[in-house]
């Protein structure tokens, strides 16, 4: 990275960060009921490759993500226990 562009160079390291997520659960017989979020603090790595705009040239780079890439997600299910 130290040999590209200023505008395409990202860091040797990547910043520290904390990922959260929150489960809830609840069973009524063989049913079973839950919700959660994924990434509470909407943590997201920003500019995931470089020189995207150009797959075939000399500075693209897609091995440098080291974070995750999608925003705060929540879900909901059900789930029968079958016996």
């Amino acid at each position: 990275m130290s040999e590209n562009p200023e505008n395409l160079r990202q860091d040797s390291w990547s910043r520290p960060y904390t990922n959260m997520n929150l489960q809830v659960s609840k069973t009524l017989g063989k049913w079973e009921t839950y919700s959660g979020v994924e990434n509470l603090l909407n943590v997201m790595q920003r500019n995931l490759i470089v020189a995207s705009d150009t797959p075939y040239g000399t500075y693209f780079a897609a091995p440098m993500v080291w974070g995750p890439t999608m925003g705060t997600m929540g879900y909901i299910g059900f789930r029968y226990t079958v016996k």
